[in-house]
């Protein structure tokens, strides 16, 4: 995958994610595994968060999205543990498949 392949991907994913509110939700495929993200849209502020989880597991396995660290060529994610332990998780674009905005299962 080129670099120009990868903008493209990357715009295609962050403009899905600009555009979500907090009544759907964005799938995609990450290294063939169904994953989805989130939003959390903070009123007063004006801003907005994402948080990826895998498919079905929304209570556990997920990580917070660093919205700063959005790149043309990656996305980074981070989580804590019940320590206190920073993890962070680069997702390479080009592993990424974007799917389709949906309705979020109530």
């Amino acid at each position: 995958m080129t670099y120009t392949d990868k903008v493209k991907l990357s715009k295609k994913l962050y403009s899905n994610m600009e555009a979500m509110d907090e009544s759907v939700v964005l799938s995609i495929q990450y290294k063939g595994e169904p994953y989805e993200i989130y939003c959390y849209v903070y009123k007063g502020l004006g801003s907005k968060d994402w948080s990826i989880y895998k498919k079905g597991n929304y209570t556990i396995h997920g990580m917070n999205i660093e919205n700063k660290k959005m790149s043309p060529t990656s996305m980074l994610a981070y989580t804590y543990d019940m320590m206190g332990q920073k993890t962070t998780y680069k997702f390479k674009m080009q592993d990424i498949k974007v799917g389709n905005v949906h309705p979020k299962k109530r």
